[in-house]
């Protein structure tokens, strides 16, 4: 069998996949600096005890609103895109 012909991919295709990359990149910045804030408050605990379960707690509970929950995902996509509207102004 012989394929002739040639496929090109069309601009968007090269923008989509661009955007994904970038929206995954900023739920990973979002998620980390969440993740962060949420520890250095959960050290300010004075139960030693109460901090690992809280701390696995923020994990979980960060992990399902930024990367799992389409609600908040789609918002962040969309705060994003304001964000690169205004860079390219």
């Amino acid at each position: 069998m012989k394929l002739e012909g040639q496929m090109k991919p069309e601009g968007h295709v090269k923008a989509g996949v661009t955007r994904g990359a970038e929206s995954w990149q900023f739920f990973a910045f979002v998620f980390s600096a969440l993740v962060f804030w949420e520890f250095a408050w959960i050290s300010e605990i004075p139960l030693i005890w109460l901090r690992m379960p809280m701390e696995g707690l923020a994990i979980v509970v960060t992990f399902y609103l930024v990367l799992w929950n389409p609600w908040i995902r789609n918002r962040l996509v969309g705060i994003l895109g304001r964000i690169k509207e205004a860079e390219n102004r």
